[in-house]
């Protein structure tokens, strides 16, 4: 448990130190509850009758999920540990938990007893490119560059890529000349010039909603086109303002 040269301090005189064999018992005998050690010391060839009181070891257990956590370990009693929280691409350190709090990194622990450490890392929600893809996105779940808009280079940002089905990964998935046809309905009405005209829908032709205002007159027919993708049938009529 001990290492009893250990105790020799300088300009004590002591020589050696070894376990008293006039105690009963030899090892964990010599130890009594406060730890302290009946050993024998050696000053001038004579050996004397000494108590040695231990600066035990104290226990630094430390870690995280989704990180690393280095500086745990054994250290001596009321010495400072130095411990540094490291996330994993994608994460970020928030805060330590257990027998620390606060959000220092690296931190400074003063080993008075037996501690254990936990550091919390959390998905990192920033945008350091700016592409609409958090970094934890980028790094964790698509595998592309968070410091570039575009990771493959094909002229559309990340996030378009992925948002319209395609790899933002991979230059050879693309969706450059992707196109569609959607349903559309052509209304048109005439329109005085000098004033300005609404355009309302309805589903019931009873409670009308403006699809659009503030629409100028042009002494002739204004064309407007309104998707109809996704909506239940409606009218359509036009309004002077």
């Amino acid at each position: 448990m001990y290492n009893l040269i250990d105790f020799i301090e300088p300009g004590s005189g002591v020589t050696s130190v070894a376990l008293n064999q006039a105690w009963t018992g030899v090892g964990a005998n010599c130890i009594n509850d406060m730890g302290q050690i009946a050993a024998q010391g050696t000053i001038d060839g004579v050996l004397y009758p000494i108590l040695l009181t231990p600066n035990p070891f104290r226990s630094l257990n430390v870690g995280g999920l989704n990180g690393v956590v280095t500086g745990g370990g054994e250290y001596l009693d009321t010495t400072t540990a130095m411990i540094t929280a490291t996330s994993d691409p994608g994460y970020q350190f928030t805060r330590w938990t257990g027998d620390a709090t606060g959000t220092d990194n690296p931190l400074s622990v003063l080993m008075d007893s037996d501690k254990t450490i936990g550091a919390t890392f959390e998905p990192d929600h920033g945008d350091d490119d700016g592409d609409g893809l958090t970094n934890y996105q980028e790094l964790v779940v698509y595998g592309t560059n968070p410091a570039v808009a575009d990771t493959d280079g094909d002229g559309f940002d990340d996030k378009f890529e992925v948002d319209t089905g395609f790899n933002p990964a991979f230059g050879a998935s693309t969706p450059d000349t992707l196109s569609s046809i959607r349903t559309a309905v052509e209304f048109r009405f005439n329109a005085a010039n000098g004033a300005t005209y609404r355009v309302e829908s309805s589903t019931d032709l009873e409670n009308w909603t403006i699809v659009e205002d503030d629409i100028a007159g042009n002494c002739g027919v204004i064309v407007r086109f309104y998707s109809t993708e996704g909506k239940a049938m409606r009218g359509f009529r036009a309004r002077r303002n």
